[in-house]
């Protein structure tokens, strides 16, 4: 008789701990989460006067400024923000000259975004879900 129960127990067993792995997975990773993070980094040889990150999703748009406070050499800010699945996001860099740097982005929920200022460009290295 306790045979007969044995099989559907071990069935049982191997599944929530399978959902349980998953899940697990799921919430280190940010899997699912309506938030992208992105990491500004200035890697100029001066301070940057400026920097700005506009972005939109689902016809609804913000800005992040950090204009009052300049981003030092080698130094970096996170921005976070919410999408409804799918936006883009523009960084503006005003560096210490007064030249202006402009790079905009496809992002979807749960991306993260490492961004390079460089002398001449904006560098984008993006990933999706923590990989």
């Amino acid at each position: 008789m306790a045979r007969k129960f044995l099989k559907p127990v071990l069935i049982v067993l191997a599944i929530s701990v399978s959902f349980i792995a998953g899940a697990h997975t799921a919430s280190k990773r940010g899997w699912g989460s309506p938030l992208v993070t992105i990491a500004v980094h200035n890697n100029t040889s001066a301070p940057l006067r400026a920097v700005n990150l506009r972005y939109g999703s689902c016809a609804s748009e913000g800005t992040a400024f950090r204009s009052g406070k300049p981003l030092a050499v080698g130094e970096s800010r996170k921005f976070q923000f919410l999408v409804c699945g799918e936006g883009e996001f523009t960084v503006e860099a005003v560096l210490e000259n007064g030249s202006q740097l402009s790079s905009s982005t496809y992002v979807e929920s749960g991306y993260m975004s490492n961004e390079y200022i460089e002398p001449n460009r904006i560098r984008s290295e993006s990933s999706f879900y923590g990989w």
